[in-house]
């Protein structure tokens, strides 16, 4: 059998699975010295290794790395990468990360606002990991603050899959009590949280 995307990127998976991070490396570049184009389903499966072995640097080095192969990460890269952060315990690099996507294009969560509550940003978090959707919230509401113009921001965050409990609003709703910052749930839409003008 030749070996082609789909065998290597499950070797990389396998790899990443028993936190073998160089066996992972290796695969992808053999992959590469072979001819065959590493996709982004490929880079998510070494950042995925390099999350396993809490590895940073090497997380970093392969996000540039699909950026200088013109392969645009994704929103499980960012996501990896970011959980990566926040488990090594530099939520600011965190954020830094998300705010960096953000001005290059590589997430785009915004939604047109036009009719949806009174918000003038709506930012829809679906798909977003719980810390990539704190670093979402922390990004929108630092620049609200740095613009002095105070905007209402309405933040979707869906209902969860059983519409009880759902993670990402309440850690959400957790972050902004801390942070003393004015909301409310939607009217009639429990998805959606509402921080205020003040």
């Amino acid at each position: 059998i030749r070996p082609n995307i789909v065998i290597y990127t499950s070797f990389i998976n396998m790899y990443a699975s028993i936190k073998d991070l160089a066996s992972a490396e290796e695969m992808i570049l053999e992959m590469e010295d072979k001819g065959v184009k590493p996709s982004v389903v490929s880079y998510n499966a070494i950042l995925k290794a390099c999350f396993a072995t809490k590895n940073i640097e090497r997380s970093l080095h392969w996000m540039k790395e699909m950026k200088i192969r013109k392969i645009s990460p994704d929103i499980y890269s960012y996501n990896t990468l970011i959980n990566l952060c926040v488990a090594i315990d530099d939520v600011e690099r965190a954020d830094f990360v998300y705010e960096k996507a953000v001005k290059e294009s590589d997430i785009f969560p915004y939604v047109a606002s036009d009719e949806i509550h009174g918000c003038d940003i709506v930012i829809d978090l679906h798909g977003f990991s719980t810390n990539t959707a704190k670093a979402a919230v922390k990004y929108e509401l630092k620049n609200s603050a740095a613009s002095g113009r105070k905007k209402r921001l309405g933040i979707v965050t869906g209902k969860g899959k059983s519409g009880k409990d759902p993670i990402i609003r309440g850690e959400i709703i957790k972050m902004l009590k801390i942070r003393g910052v004015c909301y409310c749930l939607a009217k009639n839409n429990e998805g959606m949280v509402i921080v205020e003008k003040k």
